[in-house]
């Protein structure tokens, strides 16, 4: 997929207060504890990954899906959906029967797309349907980076939605995002699953290692076949604003 905004699709509004997430938080789960977590962690992707969103405002839906898939997979070993197309499929209709939207550009909440993951969800090519069992959110946290190596830790995707950097809009060398500054302009909030976590260098030539997580991105083969990783002090300093696990 080509690079540019006009090719991407940023679809991920900021959570409304909803005081239930407590009762559903990720420290309500039988996770590995953080400090007993050593990077590299890493949760397993589809083998037709990555998702093409094709412009629409959709990726609220295309990253709850990923979670979804994952959360099958680790429960029965299978993996839902042949193929990419199929997958794209069902992510857009997920985001249609959450929100209403058959424009496909008005964006959603996560918690939106998560309770309709338990309540619908996600459509299968017979027509059949599979359901999260349940889902937590990750925020507030005293330590969002360790609480996210974690589930991946235990093989979950986490679906983050991030302040999108304008500066992040153009496929990154390297596979990994360069620190935006502070006051960077935004190009909007994006959803994306986070399933690796490891000490990575920085930059083409250095010798540096840096802990970073990688996000499976849903714009095509954009990144490194759909991955682009990013410096997880980041999610400490206002860029992430949500994060939530599904399980089956």
């Amino acid at each position: 997929m080509s690079g540019g905004i006009a090719a991407h699709g940023l679809g991920c509004l900021p959570p409304t207060f909803d005081p239930r997430d407590q009762d559903y938080h990720l420290s309500t789960l039988a996770l590995p504890p953080v400090k007993a977590v050593q990077l590299p962690v890493q949760a397993p992707l589809p083998p037709w990954h990555p998702l093409d969103q094709n412009g629409y405002g959709t990726c609220t839906a295309e990253a709850t899906l990923l979670a979804l898939v994952v959360a099958w997979h680790k429960k029965t070993g299978v993996w839902l959906y042949t193929n990419a197309a199929e997958a794209q499929h069902a992510a857009h209709t997920l985001y249609v029967e959450a929100t209403g939207d058959h424009t496909l550009q008005r964006g959603a909440e996560l918690r939106t797309l998560m309770k309709a993951a338990q309540k619908t969800g996600i459509v299968l090519r017979d027509g059949s349907r599979v359901k999260a069992a349940s889902y937590h959110c990750l925020l507030p946290s005293a330590d969002v980076r360790g609480a996210i190596e974690s589930a991946i830790a235990a093989g979950m995707i986490v679906v983050t939605a991030w302040r999108w950097p304008q500066v992040w809009m153009t496929d990154p060398a390297f596979d990994t995002y360069p620190n935006p500054p502070a006051n960077a302009p935004l190009a909007g909030g994006h959803a994306i699953g986070a399933f690796r976590a490891v000490l990575k260098h920085p930059s083409a030539g250095s010798k540096a290692l840096r802990r970073d997580h990688a996000l499976e991105q849903s714009w095509g083969d954009f990144g490194n076949n759909g991955t682009v990783y990013v410096n997880a002090a980041l999610e400490t300093k206002g860029w992430l604003f949500d994060a939530w696990v599904i399980q089956c």
